[in-house]
């Protein structure tokens, strides 16, 4: 079948959802059973698309980084939804004595935030690369030099600036 303008623009527009599915971290076969087409078809166009549009040849190289990226958010995630605890010099856990509305009192163990915050740290760097390697990026920078001519005065005072 010849390719005609309507149907190169038909396969630029659904190439363009399929990589913003992507860049959302929704796997091939998830965008594949939406569309009702194979994930191969999915990972074809994707690599089409960036190969002609984005970022020259590099296309097979850059759909690889995403599937890289995928598979580590998919563990951050995993990370994310499970509960980390202190642990003292012995390895055992730090246990609070928390006091109950019934007057109760019980020794709980104290949640370690640091971790779940390093995991949201990680998951926004994976966010971060997969945007530039999807050239995101680029259209912000666009959308920011487009409203240059706005003038945003921001006061600091020292306090602000305190770290």
């Amino acid at each position: 079948m010849e390719m005609t303008i309507s149907t190169i623009e038909d396969r630029i527009y659904r190439a363009q959802a399929f990589v913003r599915l992507r860049a959302e971290g929704i796997n091939h076969f998830a965008i594949a059973t939406k569309y009702g087409i194979r994930p191969k078809d999915v990972a074809e166009e994707i690599q089409w698309y960036i190969g002609s549009y984005s970022h020259g040849g590099a296309g097979e190289l850059v759909a690889v980084e995403l599937e890289k990226l995928d598979s580590l958010e998919r563990f951050v995630r995993n990370k994310l939804s499970q509960k980390y605890y202190l642990r003292n010099k012995n390895g055992d856990r730090v246990m609070d004595l928390v006091r109950h509305e019934d007057g109760r009192e019980t020794l709980e163990p104290v949640e370690d935030y640091k971790a779940t915050y390093a995991g949201v740290d990680a998951a926004l760097r994976i966010m971060e690369r997969r945007a530039k390697l999807l050239g995101l990026d680029s259209a912000e920078s666009i959308n920011r030099q487009e409203r240059s001519d706005e003038k945003v005065i921001i006061q600091l005072s020292k306090d602000d600036l305190k770290i």
